[in-house]
């Protein structure tokens, strides 16, 4: 007996005559004994187009008859589909129970190349002070989420970034440090918006100069814009939309008045957002926006110096500080930039710090 016949017996005694389910790759071993299941003719499986799909019509299928709705779905995204029905049956407790598939345990934590993923990591700190059981106070920024190296999926000159954390917002928080202990903790956490109060992405912002983000699927996935072989595996691939005013958020500085700024590392651009993580103001360099044939979009105020344009690839400020008594902030650029003459220069001794009024990012 295997975990599969035993799922399937259970269901069977406890009186499951109906499943709902989207399969996968994860959750193939559960189909297969699914299949013998039914030839048995213990049970009936319907076969949806979407999980999301699979979950409300469990939800229905509880409603309307009074017995448990019970759902099938496979690993990662098919398992986050799966969440609006059952938040949906939650709130009006519905009897469901949803079973989703899971990647063996070594490859827990990983991704589609077998890599361990990153969570992300801290990319600026702000020293706030003590609070009064003497625990030091700082703010942190999170960069945009775990990526992975960069690829050629469609043979074409760009290369594309596969973001592990497509949907990841952009964030700040607030942790403090026992010295007593010696533990740290997050006290606050405040997510980015946009100044329409839509969320702020990581995802890259312009297209034919930014590198093209993509989501690695799995390559049976329904949604999935094509599908290549790396090592001779085979895997799919979800073209991302950019995102004008994404951001690899790098170094935070809140002023007394409860405004925040930040710089992008991965173009040369200046944020501010209010005490509530909602977007005030993005500066970028004079230029930025005739990058790109397209129009329509806004990538920021073009206030800073056209020159930080030629950057190289994928470079902007690394990290920032503030004169909050002067007015001023300074901006660290990452790497050199490349010569005005046209030639690159990525070795060259030359680091430059752009120093800028706050007030008006002169």
């Amino acid at each position: 007996m295997n975990g599969g016949y035993a799922l399937m017996d259970s269901l069977r005694r406890h009186g499951v005559r109906h499943i709902f389910g989207y399969p996968g790759g994860a959750i193939l071993p559960i189909y297969d004994e699914l299949h013998k299941a039914e030839s048995r003719g213990w049970l009936k499986h319907i076969l949806v187009r979407h999980e999301q799909g699979g979950t409300h019509a469990a939800d229905a299928y509880a409603r309307a008859t009074g017995q448990v709705g019970v759902c099938f779905g496979t690993s990662g995204p098919g398992a986050t589909n799966l969440v609006t029905g059952i938040a949906t049956a939650h709130m009006d407790s519905v009897p469901m129970v949803v079973i989703t598939g899971q990647v063996p345990r070594a490859a827990i934590g990983t991704d589609a190349f077998g890599k361990s993923v990153p969570t992300g990591g801290f990319s600026g700190l702000q020293y706030l002070g003590k609070d009064g059981s003497g625990n030091l106070r700082f703010l942190t920024v999170s960069d945009r989420g775990p990526n992975g190296e960069p690829i050629n999926v469609d043979n074409d000159p760009a290369l594309e970034r596969p973001f592990l954390l497509p949907d990841y917002q952009a964030r700040v928080s607030e942790v403090q440090f026992n010295p007593t202990t010696g533990k740290m903790s997050v006290v606050s956490t405040t997510l980015l918006t946009k100044p329409d109060g839509s969320k702020l992405t990581g995802l890259p912002n312009i297209p034919g100069t930014d590198e093209e983000p993509i989501q690695i699927v799995p390559a049976d996935a329904a949604q999935k814009t094509g599908t290549f072989t790396d090592k001779g595996v085979t895997y799919g691939y979800k073209a991302l939309s950019y995102d004008p005013l994404g951001a690899d958020l790098e170094g935070v500085y809140r002023l007394t008045d409860g405004t925040m700024w930040m710089v992008d590392e991965y173009r040369p651009a200046v944020y501010e957002f209010d005490a509530t993580g909602k977007m005030l103001s993005r500066y970028v360099p004079a230029g930025t926006a005739a990058l790109t044939a397209e129009t329509g979009d806004s990538y920021g105020t073009e206030t800073l110096p056209a020159h930080l344009i030629k950057r190289q690839a994928n470079r902007g400020f690394e990290a920032l500080a503030v004169d909050e008594t002067g007015g001023y902030l300074y901006a660290f650029v990452q790497s050199p930039l490349d010569a005005v003459s046209g030639t690159v220069d990525t070795v060259g001794p030359l680091v430059r710090i752009v120093k800028m009024a706050i007030r008006d990012m002169t």
